[in-house]
């Protein structure tokens, strides 16, 4: 049986710390539920998880070739701003806009990916208006969200991990908006029945929380945030990882609001 890929696109690397202690970097944190999803789920499709570089250049294959050979993409975070628009941000754009016109595969952008994703179809990113947001915060789903498989068995209100500057200022037209917080109004959307954008991050540890609390603490402390306070608030954030236990499901099932 043909195998399920998955494409993360890593838009860039984690601090080189953070990556000793967590055994890895953003790949590893996303592949980790992904895998241990479908191997619980004794599916007789193997999932397959691919890696391309594309803050370091890396080409994007032939969108023949992507709509072929992939059953999902997961769009990483970064330490770049969307805002900047580089040229691998400005290509990376383009062939997700050019994909999706083409394949309905299963695309999850998280934090810096959720943000490419909603200036990709339109919306408006910039500096969040109240400034950095950071450490374990309190998501809450909004009504639209009750059909949505990668919000499937999630409580109403659930705590997750953030950290971001940037941030969606206004959602892409023709998008349904599916969380918010009392801090971050645009925690998630969907663009027709296949592509999310979440700003929070399922693929974090409360020792990842801790460790971008720690490399970040000169700039924390000049923005008038306690970082003892912080720390003091880092919880786990189990119901979180379900977003990415759901979205493998979506993958390995072709689940989408429409065919559940």
């Amino acid at each position: 049986m043909q195998k399920k890929s998955i494409l993360i696109l890593k838009t860039g690397n984690t601090y080189s710390q953070i990556a000793q202690n967590a055994g890895g970097d953003f790949e590893e944190w996303f592949s980790t539920p992904l895998l241990s999803t479908s191997q619980s789920l004794s599916t007789s499709q193997p999932l397959n998880i691919l890696t391309l570089n594309v803050h370091n250049g890396s080409a994007l294959p032939a969108l023949d070739e992507a709509k072929t050979a992939l059953s999902g993409i997961i769009i990483t975070g970064s330490s770049a701003m969307v805002t900047e628009q580089r040229p691998w941000m400005i290509e990376t754009a383009r062939w997700l806009k050019c994909l999706f016109a083409i394949a309905p595969i299963p695309t999850l952008g998280v934090c810096f990916g959720h943000q490419l994703l909603a200036h990709t179809l339109g919306g408006k990113v910039g500096p969040h208006p109240k400034g950095r947001e950071i450490g374990t915060r309190e998501i809450q789903r909004l009504p639209a969200s009750q059909d949505d498989p990668l919000f499937n068995g999630l409580p109403t209100h659930f705590p997750a991990q953030l950290s971001h500057l940037q941030s969606v200022l206004e959602l892409p037209p023709e998008t349904t908006h599916l969380a918010t917080g009392d801090f971050e109004p645009h925690h998630a959307f969907r663009y027709q029945q296949h592509v999310w954008g979440i700003q929070f991050h399922p693929e974090f540890t409360p020792s990842i929380m801790q460790g971008y609390i720690d490399q970040l603490r000169p700039a924390i402390l000049k923005e008038g945030l306690n970082p003892a306070a912080l720390e003091n608030n880092i919880t786990e954030t189990n119901d979180s990882v379900k977003i990415l236990n759901n979205f493998t499901k979506v993958v390995l099932h072709n689940r989408t609001p429409n065919s559940q």
